[in-house]
């Protein structure tokens, strides 16, 4: 479909989340993509847990560990 999101066009700004969480935590989690990297996606918190942080933290998760939010 025209305009349909994959895992093959992430871009930085796109919001992720885990694909196979293992408790409540992880499946409320969401992230924002800062840069796909092919195999891996460095990503940051979407929450607002580290908001006022002046460095965020950052994570790098290998592709098949997230998937696209459908909000």
């Amino acid at each position: 479909m025209k305009g349909e999101r994959t895992m093959d066009t992430l871009k930085a700004g796109t919001i992720v989340k885990f694909s196979r969480p293992v408790d409540d935590d992880e499946a409320a989690e969401r992230f924002v993509v800062l840069e796909d990297r092919e195999h891996s996606v460095l990503v940051t918190s979407a929450g607002d847990f580290f908001k006022g942080w002046e460095i965020k933290p950052t994570f790098a998760y290998p592709r098949s560990e997230l998937e696209l939010t459908h909000a």
